[in-house]
């Protein structure tokens, strides 16, 4: 399965096997899910939710830096 996505001016693409992934049928949608989960196996699972919350989650963060380092402390939280 060959995934290919193009950004940028009018040329916006995301196909699999040179399909839009916009015509793939059900079927053909449940099946890339699956390579692309097999792909990843179980030791990406930190990538995959750090992808899905930061990408779906609720983002919440605190209103001032932190007076040591200066980081802003932030959350993600989502109920699947």
């Amino acid at each position: 399965m060959k995934l290919q996505m193009t950004r940028g001016c009018i040329c916006d693409s995301l196909t699999v096997d040179g399909k839009p992934e916009i015509e793939l049928s059900e079927l053909e949608k449940r099946h890339c899910k699956n390579l692309i989960f097999s792909y990843l196996g179980l030791m990406d699972l930190n990538y995959l939710l750090q992808l899905v919350l930061e990408n779906f989650g609720d983002y919440s963060a605190t209103d001032k830096p932190c007076e040591c380092c200066g980081d802003i402390i932030e959350k993600f939280e989502l109920e699947v």
